[in-house]
């Protein structure tokens, strides 16, 4: 089974805390707490992987589905721009 949770920090709170680690523990240690709770005492294994901005994270299990999803933005973005200016020219018209 897997699961994924994103701990996402802005600036001005990642400066009350030392560094990203810490974070990331506090994490983990919830997590295994979550887990211990709703499992009857099994902790669950948790891994870690640290993307900072302006990295994205990717797994490669997903790529294909994330370059569907930016396609299909950038089709929907092109036709609003379309219908917008097709609107504009009837209004001027």
């Amino acid at each position: 089974m897997r699961s994924t949770r994103l701990c996402r920090t802005p600036s001005w709170l990642a400066a009350l805390w030392r560094n990203i680690k810490e974070v990331v523990t506090a994490t983990q240690e919830s997590m295994a707490r979550a887990s211990g709770l709703v499992l009857d005492g099994f902790i669950l294994r948790t891994d870690t992987k640290i993307v900072r901005y302006p990295g994205r994270y990717s797994d490669k299990r997903g790529e294909a589905m994330w370059s569907r999803v930016m396609r299909l933005l950038d089709e929907m973005e092109s036709d609003a721009v379309s219908n917008l200016d097709s609107e504009i020219q009837r209004e001027a018209a």
